[in-house]
Parts: structure tokens; C-alpha cells; sequence
């Protein structure tokens, strides 16, 4: 959230992909405009933003790419896999405040759903299985991504636990969640 590419970063992102169309994933509200402005100074490619806001939301669009297809076929799918997508981050509050009902104190866990806090927890896995339980009942897959910092059995006892609180979802994991989340679940 903090560190966010300049258009001077997107354009030299898109030129070293060597494509003559390139389609353009912000996954954050705040690269938006960033994106939009490579899409009018990029000169030797067709560049097209898919104005994605969450990182489940171009996960699913990059799913739904189809490779040697024009894009105007497969933009039409692309956007409808980031529209149906949600996205579940758990990351720690920098700030005591209420918004919503949700009553969050500096240094706790806090749950977002597409960006908008919906929970607080002292435990960062307690959060990710109230989110599960809560928003992956009408989602067949979800890609779990966590960090580094975070222990292989950790993981499991986590995944163990998610089949309980949502067992109609297809869990996978990966590590490569955002520095400052704990855990980032994209739901398909």
C-alpha cells in the first residue's frame, strides 16, 4: 500500500514484456491512474488496464487469460473473473479506531473483504478462518497466499482448520503474500 509503482515503473514493466498487447493488472485502487496514464504514453503497444482493486481479483483475471487469443475476446472474461473474485487480507491495524461496528485497536489483526474491514482478532489465523467461515461459502477455489515469516506448520494446522470452517472450498497454498499482510486468500 505504501510503495506503489510510478508510471515510469509500469511502462518499463510493460516494454520489457515484448508483447505488442499488454493488459494491465493494477490489483490496487491506487495504481489505477498510474496504469491508465502507461496506457496513453506507451507508443509500440496496445495497452489495455483491467482496472483490478484487489490482488484476488487480478489473480482471477490472469486465470481467465487464454494465450494466442485476441484480446478483445478474452477481455470480456478476464473482467467478469475479477468481478466475481474476493479477495481476504489479514493484516495488523496501525491505528485504534471503529468503523462499521468493527472496533479495532492498534496492533490487533484486522480482516478486510475487498479492502473494507469487516473484523479484528488478536490472532492472524483466528481472522483468516472468521473470513472463511464467513465469506467462502459460495466459492469453490482459494489460493492462500502467506508470508515468509510465517512457518510451513503453521500452514498446515491453518489449512486443517479452513476445511473445517469452510469445507466445500478447495484450498491451495503459496507463499507470496504482500509484506504487510499476513495472509491474503483469493476466492474463485
Amino acid at each position: 500500500q505504501t510503495d506503489n509503482p510510478s508510471v515510469e515503473d509500469i511502462l518499463d514493466a510493460v516494454r520489457s514484456v515484448g508483447a505488442r498487447e499488454v493488459v494491465i493488472l493494477p490489483n490496487n485502487k491506487n495504481v489505477i491512474l498510474a496504469a491508465e496514464r502507461v496506457r496513453e504514453v506507451a507508443e509500440d503497444q496496445e495497452v489495455v488496464v483491467l482496472p483490478t482493486r484487489t490482488m484476488g481479483a487480478g489473480l482471477a483475471a490472469a486465470v481467465a487469460f487464454q494465450e494466442g487469443k485476441p484480446l478483445s475476446e478474452v477481455l470480456p472474461a478476464m473482467q467478469e473473473a475479477a468481478e466475481a473474485a474476493r479477495t481476504l487480507e489479514v493484516t495488523v491495524a496501525t491505528r485504534s479506531v471503529t468503523i462499521d461496528d468493527v472496533e479495532v485497536s492498534e496492533g490487533q489483526y484486522i480482516g478486510l473483504v475487498d479492502g473494507k474491514l469487516v473484523s479484528s482478532s488478536a490472532d492472524p489465523r483466528e481472522c483468516v478462518l472468521d473470513l472463511l467461515a464467513e465469506y467462502a461459502e459460495d466459492y469453490e477455489i482459494g489460493t492462500l497466499f502467506y508470508n515468509s515469516a510465517t512457518e510451513p506448520e503453521q500452514i498446515e494446522e491453518l489449512v486443517e482448520l479452513a476445511e473445517e470452517r469452510a469445507p466445500d472450498l478447495e484450498l491451495e497454498t503459496r507463499v507470496g503474500a504482500p509484506d504487510l499482510y499476513q495472509y491474503v486468500v483469493a476466492l474463485e
